[in-house]
């Protein structure tokens, strides 16, 4: 997480935006406001209890990192 949050911090004047996703069903969403903010990162946090997003962005590992274009293609 160190490197998200210097990610997050080197990037965001350019545009770029950055968020959490969570598929993990027994994660509250105070739970993961609180992960976030206990690691420094001021980045929404997404539930994805049905794994809609995450089977979107094809993400098959926790954690990956996926690049999303202005126009909504996977990079």
């Amino acid at each position: 997480m160190p490197r998200v949050a210097e990610l997050v911090r080197d990037f965001k004047d350019h545009g770029v935006r950055f968020f959490l996703v969570d598929p993990n069903r027994e994660d509250s969403a105070a739970a993961l406001r609180g992960y976030a903010k206990e690691r420094g990162l001021a980045i929404p946090v997404v539930r994805d209890t049905g794994l809609a997003v995450a089977d979107w962005l094809a993400a098959n590992r926790t954690p990956e990192a996926v690049v999303v274009k202005p126009e909504g293609d996977i990079f």
